[in-house]
């Protein structure tokens, strides 16, 4: 089975072969009429060029979907971000650049000293301060038309995002904007970050104020470098986890191999919990045992003052596995990603931590009422707890006050991002639906799930008119924006 799982997954980042406006075929239940608004998400499109393959899903072109539901209909359009990268190897049909999982072919001579990765645009979208944005980890956002998802361009933020130190002719000409910015929904506010590998690793610390403002608020110097895909945001702090993730600085500078293979975990070192004040100020660095991180759900500050943010949890970085190798790669070896929440006192400087669920799950979300104050449901793209490896076979729905997790498995069918949408009206922290595409593997093609975020049961499902790869995350925007 987890072969075959392989074989799926490979299968399941064929090039979408095709733009479309179309709108979608609802083949079970009904959508509701009550649900208004937009799905926008984001997933690598295009995995090969010329015939060969990205050597990980970070890699592949960005593509946008968008999801319009309007009074019981679903809209669908769908389009590549144009970036320059994408532009330019489209015309030549083959891969020139350089990127976190992938090599140029040719050997380390087209590599040596190629520092300047492709912007793949592919991993989130936000829709902020009248701004359509794809982000990618390590550069500048590219602008896009809400209604027609044309792509606009780079938006450096009116130069705040401009690279202005000598390093620019050698990492690039624009700062990281991770694509993970946090937002307050109390108001409105989006805080993002990046790291930057200049003398010293640096995070710098980005405020967007809702018309889309711009504050680089503060550069804080790193002990070592890192991966920091995530943060979190309570009233008062911002929380980043500094996980012990070393580099092969040498192969990866003579282009040996690809960035990510010259990564390795180091389980001597400790996982580094930062916190930074979000007026600003000194940080508090706790150190905490060995793990790795990618997402968190949500993080806030109880009575006491203590900081709990939850999140999926790795016993170490996932090695690298390339898109080509998954049907033959023994997943048993993967480490799994158990719902974790921590609890951090910044005064005494200490840190526990305790098992939410002992489902395997990624891509958490809650009900974004809730962020920067607690929760109690945690939905999340999940697996069953026989499987090893990185097939999201379905939904959990976690209960972190009574201890209980509800899953539900599509398998062998693969799901992505769960997006809650809340009802109108008043209800309860669960009163709302789930959206989520799912991958139908014997008819490789997907479909959209609309589930009742309560008991995760079907509402609607609607065929997609191809496939769609596995992406990472999403956006909803409500009608009245």
């Amino acid at each position: 089975m987890q072969n075959r799982l392989g074989r799926i997954l490979f299968k399941s980042y064929d090039a979408v072969p095709n733009e479309v406006d179309c709108t979608l075929e609802i083949v079970e239940g009904k959508c509701p009429e009550e649900l208004n608004g937009i799905l926008y998400r984001n997933c690598p499109g295009r995995m090969e060029r010329g015939g060969v393959y990205y050597g990980h899903p970070f890699d592949g072109d960005g593509m946008i979907s968008k999801f319009e539901f309007v009074r019981g209909r679903i809209y669908y359009t769908n389009r590549m971000v144009r970036t320059d990268w994408f532009k330019a190897e489209e015309a030549a049909g083959r891969i020139l650049f350089r990127n976190f999982g992938t090599n140029i072919p040719g050997g380390f001579l087209k590599n040596v000293f190629r520092f300047k990765f492709k912007n793949a645009a592919n991993t989130s979208i936000v829709f902020h301060g009248e701004k359509l944005l794809a982000l990618w980890e390590g550069g500048a956002p590219h602008e896009l038309n809400p209604a027609t998802l044309e792509t606009t361009g780079i938006y450096d933020y009116q130069g705040v995002l401009l690279n202005r130190s000598l390093f620019k002719y050698i990492s690039g000409a624009h700062l990281p904007f991770s694509a993970h910015p946090a937002f307050d929904p109390h108001t409105g506010g989006m805080y993002n970050f990046g790291v930057y590998f200049g003398v010293k690793p640096e995070l710098l610390l980005y405020m967007v104020d809702t018309k889309g403002k711009i504050t680089l608020q503060q550069r804080v110097c790193l002990d070592s470098m890192g991966f920091m895909h995530d943060s979190g945001l309570t009233e008062n702090w911002r929380v980043f986890f500094l996980c012990p993730l070393s580099f092969k600085i040498t192969q990866m500078i003579l282009g040996l191999k690809p960035s990510i293979e010259c990564a390795y975990f180091d389980k001597k070192r400790k996982t580094q919990i930062i916190l930074i004040p979000r007026d600003g100020g000194e940080p508090v660095k706790i150190n905490t045992d060995p793990g790795f991180v990618f997402h968190f759900a949500n993080a806030y500050e109880d009575e006491g003052g203590r900081i709990v943010i939850d999140g999926p949890l790795y016993d170490r970085f996932p090695e690298f596995i390339p898109v080509t190798g998954f049907a033959q790669y023994d997943f048993t070896r993967f480490p799994k990603m158990l719902m974790t929440r921590f609890i951090i006192d910044p005064g005494n400087r200490t840190v526990s931590s305790s098992l939410l669920s002992d489902y395997p799950a990624e891509l958490p979300k809650i009900n974004p009422g809730r962020k920067t104050h607690k929760h109690r449901y945690i939905w999340a793209s999940a697996a069953s707890s026989k499987w090893a490896g990185p097939f999201l076979t379905g939904v959990s729905k976690i209960d972190a006050e009574a201890g209980k997790t509800v899953f539900r498995d599509f398998s062998p069918n693969l799901t992505s991002e769960p997006m809650f949408v809340q009802r109108p009206g008043p209800g309860d922290e669960d009163n709302g639906w789930l959206i989520l595409p799912l991958y139908v593997a014997d008819e490789h093609n997907s479909d959209l799930l609309v589930l009742d975020a309560s008991d995760l049961s079907t509402v609607c499902r609607a065929r997609l008119p191809h496939n769609q790869p596995q992406g990472y995350h999403g956006s909803w925007v409500r009608a009245d924006k």
